[in-house]
């Protein structure tokens, strides 16, 4: 596979492997062209991949689909449409599911908030100054944890929920 006749300098191989250059790249004495033949022991291999995805087949195929059954093509759009239709409906109630448990927990929240400052008023007007602060502390410190967590949170959500196609 290699030639025997000493390279030049200015013969060094190309690095970018285009159909002129792939002789000289390989060491072989001709650029790789449609007039060339290869010698016997030199071999070029041509791989193709073809990659699809998504709910409906690549346009041949469906072109083959409906060949063999006129019908088809239409049925498969149909069907890719209703399950688009019933994944929007699981996104929207996923949704809607959210924001019920968060109106919730904002609500308990803040009803938690007002029993911690009522017990601390009482602690107060018992007399005892240190309780109550000890009792607004701990209301202060919860409430600016819950913050923090809450727009940490807010901001992974945002960042791993962004949709992947957005023209869809």
């Amino acid at each position: 596979m290699t030639d025997s006749t000493p390279r030049q300098p200015s013969e060094s191989p190309d690095p970018v492997l285009t159909g002129r250059h792939i002789g000289t790249a390989f060491n072989h004495p001709k650029p790789l062209d449609p007039l060339y033949v290869a010698p016997d022991n030199y071999s070029v291999t041509a791989i193709q991949l073809q990659h699809h995805s998504g709910p409906l087949p690549d346009p041949e195929t469906l072109a083959k689909y409906g060949a063999s059954d006129p019908t088809l093509p239409g049925r498969i759009m149909a069907m890719a449409e209703r399950g688009h239709e019933a994944q929007l409906m699981r996104e929207q109630a996923i949704l809607q599911n959210t924001l019920s448990v968060d109106i919730i927990g904002r609500f308990f929240s803040l009803l938690f908030a007002l029993a911690g400052l009522g017990l601390a008023a009482y602690a107060l007007h018992l007399n005892y100054p240190k309780v109550a602060f000890a009792i607004v502390t701990v209301l202060l410190g919860g409430a600016v944890y819950t913050i923090a967590t809450g727009k940490e949170s807010r901001a992974k959500k945002t960042t791993h929920d962004a949709p992947e196609n957005p023209t869809s």
